[in-house]
């Protein structure tokens, strides 16, 4: 678990700063890494999949954290 190294405070933040309130768990994110890899991708270039709960609707940026 990353978030164990982080002091609650700078957990806190992060949860504020994303739209669902939280920080995403991995079984959020294997979905569309198992996509990514696997054949279902085969013909998707150049795209960015957002998996961030909803963090690229606003400026949840490391800066703006004071993470940076």
């Amino acid at each position: 678990d990353v978030t164990a190294a982080w002091n609650d405070d700078t957990v806190h933040r992060i949860e504020q700063s994303v739209p669902l309130g939280r920080i995403g768990r991995p079984e959020e994110i294997v979905g569309a890494v198992a996509y990514l890899a696997g054949p279902d991708a085969s013909f998707t270039t150049g795209a960015i999949l957002n998996v961030d709960g909803g963090s690229d609707l606003g400026d949840a940026s490391a800066d703006a954290l004071g993470l940076g």
